[in-house]
Formats: structure tokens, C-alpha cells, sequence
């Protein structure tokens, strides 16, 4: 048996399990295990004889077989009181995970270590042993897994606090500047079909009240209409019973609603084994039924904050989980938060697991029973352990910080410090200050303390106060009684730093077409801070948009004197009864001229109109090309799928034509065609 540092790490949510190791001798991460190439398992399991199988076959023989030995949901159906065959005897069914957890462990200390670090049983006190549990895991579900752990043997154990590893990653990943403005943490996470809110502290991370279930908000109600959709493709087998393939259906559903694909084309593995094809469009679904989830969640969340001093404006949400999709992002940003939505992604996890490396690294591998995460582990009754030793002369700062991390955030160390020594240079002090202690905390959350030494000494050599000013000598007796001229004004600062100059400057561009005069009073703010920067760079930037305002202010000089109305713009001045002539662009758009049109509105500055030509030139050439020559074939084949899809493409047409002023009695007649032909069922 080598001496060698190693732990096991569970992370378990509401229906997916996951086993990873580490071993001090090996990868500085922890590796997937993934016996049937499966990293991310359902949780379910199926006991035969004496040996257990986790993932998605255990899956498929509970939920399509039916097989009485496989069990899923599993912290629902393991809590009756009943039991299972394992070895031949009689086990409480509340007992499966552990068992079959634990046979998984004995898996990775055989199949990985090769028991090079001794079998479970000669481990089971020391082993360490720890355990992930997902945001929608409450205490006593918790409690479900672990106790059988405890009751077995295992002390060398512990259970990680998700929400304390989370938060401080997605903490580390914003500016200083903006976390300022974040004094609540809205964590989302799905259980079932309801939605967990749980409100957290933004600088503790320590949660705020208890958590708020949302009953039947939890699911995407897209799913369903997905799952219609792909149903309704399966033109050789949708008039079978649909009941048993609802769950491949949803699935699919499921898994295209997750993905950032606009559209898939693939195919289904159905329960009598053959394979059809199928294909879905994100821009079929409805999303009305969103519209009204969204008020009813962020009611419920308005009343929350509320009861704990909080509005939106002071908060941001994190979305964990099945949470992180796009349906639920887009279901939050209905309100008006500090920050925009964060989803926790594949990025997040693996900072996740690799901060939480560095705990296990801190502790030296030893938990012991009853440790949790940030906080000392406390040992069995035993010795005192020594008092660690005091710095010595020979240790280096950051020895024991990932080197990636180390080379992920050398750049930004070296911009943030030009900046400070910047702000010193100009005798603005409090801001070099604000600026360095803001990426020491950046660099603690992540944690990095390579760079601590440099950071300190620099913060050292700024003043305490700002220089005095140097006292004037007094007049002698020739200039006694004469006026003394007025001392030179200071060197006023800028407010701005140049990076944010070009950021306030990107909505410009819009805002002179809408809003002149808005728009023109922020320029000249942004032209007087970039001459105090005085950087070239910046000031051909100005020029640039010096010259689009001087255009767009003499086409509005134009326009007044033809006595025609600006769109957009807040500058028009004329009067109502005048009627304008029809312009070249409104007579080439009446004539079906998109192409021409189009080019004629954007040399006028009319991108709405503009925009309009766009989609009819779009829908237009659809109706030509397609919707028009196949209207026979897709009524001879009863095609509903296609017919829906032209059918939407006919309204968008419509609703464009009737914007631009242009007959639709054609579009009208096709409409009406297509209408019958779905109807006809």
C-alpha cells in the first residue's frame, strides 16, 4: 500500500449523480469517473444480486421496463417503507443509495487505484470521502444520504455547502466596481416542477430567510409544446399511442430547449426500437405562457426582497442547475436587477470543483466526521494538534496556488497596476487605493496570492494624505502693497477613465437619431474628459463622432426647410396640417421595389424603415420560392408541419405589408389556403 494523499468527491442534485478523484501525486483537478461513459448520471439504480448499476440504463429499466429490482426519483420512492433484494436478503429500501454509492467507491479503489491504497474496508474510517450536494437539496434530503455513511464507519467524511462555493466564483468573475452596487444574491434552482428561490448575503454568501418554493413554476413550458411539435413530425409513426413515447418526446424537447441550436434536425430511438426522424424549430414555440410565468415568479420574488430591505435594483440572480437555460433567463430578465442574469455554466463548475480542490489541498486531505466546508474540521478525541509554525523568512507567498489561475490573472495584475500607479502619479490617492484593495479581494476570492507582495508594496508607497501646497514667499518691500496676481488654477482631473469614455460613447450612435438633444448634451461631457485624458487615440475617436453628429445635424437642417417630419426625433417642427410629398424611397416601397427602397431609406437615415424592407424583401422571396409553388403539394400530403411553419411565415408578411401600406389581398388568399389545409385534420 504507497502513501499516497487521494479523496472521492459525490456530487448529487435532485436526478443526476457524479463521482470525481484526486489524487496528490496526479492531475491538479479532479478527474471524471465514468465507468459507461456516462460523467453526469441519472440517478437511478438497479440492484441485481449483489452488485448495482447507477445511470441510464438503471434509468430506462425503471421508467420503460418497469423492472421492480430499478428504482428512480429516487428521494421520493426510497423514503416508503419498504425493501429490497440484495445478497439475498432483506435491506431497507431508505439503504440503496448507500450501497450502491459505496459500490461504486469500492469501483474506483479497485479499477483506478488498483488498490494500491488499500481495499474499502480496511479504509472505511479513514477514507476521505466527500459529498456536492446540489442548491435544491434541502436538509433532510441531505441528511437521507449521509447518515448511512456515518452509521457505516465512514469519518473521514464531509458535505460541501454548494452556495459558498458558488457565489465567491461568480463574485471573482465581476469588476469591483460592480459588485459595489450588489447587496443580495438570488440563487434559482428546479426541483421537480417547482422552482427554489433562496436569497443570499452578496459579501458573506450566508442566506437570507428560507427558501422560496414556487409550486409548478419549475418547467419549461415550452417542453410540451415541443414534444407536440416532434410528435406531429413523425409522419410513419404518430398514429400509434402517444403515451408511451411521451417520455422520449420530452426528452428530446428537453434536451433542444437546453442547447443554444435555433433549430435540429436529428433522430428518435423509440420504444419498439426503430428510429424516426424529426425536426423543430425554436421559432415555432409560443411563448405567451411565459409572459404570465414571469409575473407571477418575480411577484413572489418582489415580495421576498421586501421582507428583507431589498429591491431588485440592489440584487442580481444566479440561475444553478436545470435553472440555467435560456427560458429562465429570460423569465428573470423581465425585472430590473444591479446585474445582468448569470448562468452557471460548464466554466463556473469547473471553477467550482477547482476552488474546492483548494479547500481539500488547505486541510491536507482529512475531514473527519462532522467537518463542513469553511470551517476548521474538528478531529476525533485525541491530542491537541501542534500550533502551526509562524512565517519564516524562507516561505514564498502563493506557493500553493494554482498555476493557472496564477497565469489567468498575470495580465489583468499588470493593466490594474499602471492604472494605480496612474491615479498616484495625479495625486488622486483614494481612488489607487480603492483600486488595489479592489483586486486583492478579486484575487483572495479566486484564491491567488502570488501577487500579494507586489500589491502590498505598492499599496505602502501611497501617501496618507495629498501633498500640501508649497507655501507661497512672502512679498518683499519693492512689491509690498502692489496686487498680487491670482496663483494658477489647479489641473482639473478627469472623471473618466478612457475605457469607460469609449463605452458611453458605443450608444451614441443610436441615441443622436432618437434623442439629439440627449444625445448631444452627453457628447460634449465625453469631448471635455477626453481632453483632460489626453490620449490620441481617443481623440480621433471623438472627431469620428463629431463628424456623424455634424451629418446628422444637417440633414435635420434639410429636412426643416422641405417642412418634412424626422423619424425618431424629437426635433420636428412641423405643422400639422402640412402634408408631406412622398418621398422616392415611399414610392419605390409602394411599387414593390424593396431592394431599392431599402437603399433609399438607409441614405436617409431611416432605419425603421429600412429594417421594414429587410424583413419584406426576406418573406417576400419565401412566398416566391417556396410558400407559393408548394401550397398543392404540401394540401396533397396533408403536410400540417410544413403548412404551419408557411403559414407563420404568411402572418409575418401580412403584418409587414399592412406596416408599409402595401395590398395584401395576395397574401390574404394564400393565408386563407394554408388556414384550411391545418384545419382539415
Amino acid at each position: 500500500m504507497i502513501n499516497v494523499n487521494y479523496c472521492i468527491l459525490v456530487t448529487i442534485t435532485a436526478d443526476a449523480i457524479a463521482f470525481r478523484y484526486n489524487r496528490s501525486d496526479g492531475d491538479n483537478r479532479f478527474v471524471d469517473y465514468a465507468p459507461n461513459g456516462e460523467v453526469n448520471m441519472p440517478f437511478a439504480i438497479l440492484c441485481t444480486g449483489n452488485k448495482f448499476v447507477i445511470g441510464r440504463s438503471a434509468y430506462e429499466a425503471a421508467c420503460h421496463n418497469h423492472n421492480p429490482n430499478a428504482y428512480a426519483n429516487i428521494f421520493s420512492t426510497c423514503t416508503a417503507s419498504r425493501t429490497f433484494k440484495f445478497a439475498d436478503r432483506d435491506e431497507p429500501l431508505g439503504k440503496l443509495p448507500y450501497y450502491a454509492i459505496r459500490c461504486y467507491i469500492e469501483q474506483i479503489l479497485s479499477n483506478i487505484f488498483y488498490n494500491q491504497t488499500g481495499t474499502l474496508e480496511s479504509n472505511v474510517a479513514r477514507l476521505p470521502l466527500m459529498f456536492l450536494f446540489g442548491p435544491e437539496l434541502d436538509t433532510n434530503k441531505q441528511r437521507f444520504i449521509l447518515s448511512p455513511f456515518e452509521e457505516g464507519g465512514f469519518q473521514n467524511m464531509r458535505d460541501y455547502n454548494y452556495a459558498r462555493l458558488l457565489l465567491p466564483v461568480v463574485a471573482s468573475q465581476t469588476p469591483p466596481s460592480d459588485r459595489k452596487r450588489v447587496s443580495g444574491v438570488v440563487l434559482v434552482s428546479v426541483d421537480g416542477d417547482d422552482l427554489l428561490v433562496q436569497l443570499y448575503d452578496a459579501v458573506r454568501h450566508e442566506p437570507l430567510g428560507n427558501v422560496v418554493r414556487i409550486d409548478g413554476q419549475g418547467r419549461d413550458p415550452r417542453i410540451g409544446e415541443a414534444a407536440s411539435h416532434i410528435w406531429n413530425c413523425l409522419y410513419n409513426y404518430n398514429y400509434k399511442d402517444r403515451a408511451l413515447e411521451e417520455h422520449i418526446l420530452r426528452e428530446a424537447a428537453e434536451r433542444f430547449l437546453s442547447s443554444t441550436a435555433q433549430e435540429v434536425n436529428d433522430v428518435l430511438r423509440m420504444s419498439d426500437g426503430t428510429m424516426q426522424d424529426y425536426m423543430l424549430r425554436r421559432t415555432e414555440l409560443d411563448m405567451s405562457a411565459a409572459s404570465t410565468a414571469s409575473r407571477m415568479v418575480l411577484y413572489q420574488l418582489g415580495n421576498e426582497l421586501a421582507r428583507h430591505g431589498l429591491s431588485a435594483q440592489q440584487c442580481r440572480v444566479v440561475l444553478a442547475g436545470r435553472a440555467a437555460t435560456d427560458y429562465f433567463e429570460n423569465l428573470f430578465a423581465q425585472g430590473r436587477w444591479a446585474l445582468p442574469i448569470t448562468k452557471v455554466t460548464a466554466r463556473e463548475k469547473q471553477m467550482l470543483l477547482d476552488r474546492l480542490l483548494g479547500d481539500v489541498k488547505a486541510s491536507g486531505y482529512n475531514f473527519w466526521k462532522g467537518g463542513t466546508a469553511g470551517h476548521k474540521p474538528e478531529r476525533n478525541p485525541g491530542p491537541p494538534p501542534e500550533p502551526p509554525a509562524g512565517p519564516t523568512g524562507t516561505e514564498v507567498p502563493g506557493a500553493d496556488d494554482d498555476p493557472l489561475l496564477v497565469i489567468r490573472y498575470k495580465r489583468r495584475v499588470e493593466i490594474m497596476t499602471r492604472e494605480a500607479k496612474a491615479k498616484i502619479a495625479a495625486a488622486d490617492y483614494k481612488a489607487a487605493r480603492n483600486k488595489i484593495k479592489g483586486l486583492l479581494d478579486e484575487l483572495h476570492n479566486a484564491p491567488v496570492h502570488a501577487y500579494d507582495a507586489q500589491l502590498e508594496e505598492l499599496l505602502a508607497q501611497i501617501p496618507q494624505t495629498a501633498p500640501t501646497p508649497k507655501p507661497q514667499p512672502a512679498p518683499d518691500n519693492a512689491t509690498a502693497g502692489q496686487p498680487q496676481p491670482p496663483a494658477p488654477p489647479a489641473t482639473p482631473q478627469p472623471e473618466l477613465t478612457e475605457r469607460e469614455v469609449r463605452m458611453r460613447l458605443a450608444p451614441l450612435r443610436e441615441m443622436v437619431k432618437t434623442n439629439y438633444k440627449q444625445a448631444e448634451a452627453e457628447f460634449a461631457y465625453l469631448k471635455a474628459q477626453a481632453k483632460l485624458i489626453g490620449k490620441a487615440t481617443l481623440d480621433r475617436k471623438m472627431q469620428e463622432f463629431a463628424h456623424l453628429f455634424a451629418k446628422v445635424q444637417t440633414v435635420e437642417t434639410k429636412t426643416k426647410s422641405t417642412g418634412c417630419a424626422i423619424p425618431n426625433s424629437d426635433k420636428t417642427n412641423v405643422k400639422k396640417e402640412t402634408v408631406a410629398p412622398k418621398s422616392k424611397a415611399a414610392t419605390l416601397l409602394s411599387q414593390g421595389r424593396y431592394q431599392e427602397a431599402k437603399k433609399a431609406f438607409a441614405m436617409a437615415h431611416d432605419s425603421t424603415m429600412s429594417a421594414l424592407c429587410t424583413k419584406l424583401i426576406k418573406y417576400t422571396m419565401r412566398v416566391e420560392r417556396a410558400i407559393k409553388p408548394e401550397l398543392v403539394s404540401v394540401k396533397t400530403a396533408h403536410n400540417h408541419t410544413k403548412a404551419q411553419a408557411y403559414l407563420k411565415d404568411l402572418l409575418e408578411l401580412h403584418e409587414c405589408q399592412q406596416q408599409a401600406g402595401i395590398d395584401t389581398t395576395e397574401t390574404d388568399t394564400l393565408v386563407e389556403a394554408y388556414k384550411k389545409i391545418i384545419n382539415a385534420r
